[in-house]
């Protein structure tokens, strides 16, 4: 308006010539089992310190968020909660990275390993071999020879994750090593995966991978004679 007074608004506001607001931006996920890629209802979702419920479909949304960097949790009866950072700078949409996977509680003695990624690559595989050289993975989803009792219980090929393998209670006393592999070695990352390590009512360990990439990523030892893990993280 000439004779009048206007303002130019730095980048991530919005103004109206006289005053600028911060943009803000919807935020929507789902909260799935790790087990079963299958969605979680009534699951209780904190972002920053807003909270919500999930849906009957599984998903949550928060509207109105500004651009930062959030601790995003999430919660539900029998399950394990669990707590990842996201960053907001745009529109997130579900199904990619404020998802979060819940794990239930396990028996005494019963592991699990929760593998999540970003879009790319679209597919990274979850491998678990016992003590006895028997190989887990999408190859051979269950190995239960020489009295190990281990799966493959989600194998994911559409970016994200989950993939999950776990350990029954009870097992031949041994180390069990995990590893994850990216078949297509020219495979570009954008975003570190991210393991997880469960043991009955609480997660004990969360790693990521180097962000460059890898071929293959060792990630943890778990050690069923004395129920103990040792954290690997290392690539080759």
């Amino acid at each position: 308006m000439a004779g009048g007074f206007s303002c130019t608004c730095k980048s991530g506001y919005t103004g109206n010539g006289f005053t600028c607001f911060p943009n803000t931006y919807n935020v929507r996920g789902l909260v799935k089992d790790g087990s079963t890629n299958m969605v979680i209802r009534g699951a209780s979702v904190l972002l920053g310190s807003s909270s919500t419920t999930t849906e009957n479909n599984g998903l949550f949304s928060f509207t109105n968020v500004t651009s930062a960097t959030y601790n995003l949790s999430a919660s539900a009866s029998g399950y394990v909660s669990n707590i990842k950072t996201v960053r907001v700078f745009g529109n997130i949409n579900a199904g990619t990275v404020a998802d979060i996977i819940l794990t239930k509680i396990l028996t005494s003695g019963a592991w699990k390993v929760v593998l999540t990624w970003g879009k790319y690559p679209e597919d990274l595989d979850s491998y678990m071999i016992t003590p006895n050289d028997c190989v887990v993975s999408y190859d051979q989803y269950v190995c239960n020879s020489g009295g190990a009792d281990v799966s493959l219980d989600v194998d994911d090929v559409e970016s994200y994750g989950p993939e999950t393998i776990h350990i029954d209670a009870g097992v031949a006393a041994g180390v069990y090593r995990h590893y994850v592999v990216v078949l297509d070695s020219s495979s570009n990352f954008s975003a570190s995966a991210k393991a997880e390590l469960y043991g009955g009512d609480r997660k004990f360990k969360t790693i990521l991978s180097p962000l460059g990439g890898f071929e293959y990523w060792d990630t943890f030892n778990i050690n069923t004679a004395n129920n103990s893990y040792t954290s690997v993280n290392s690539v080759r």
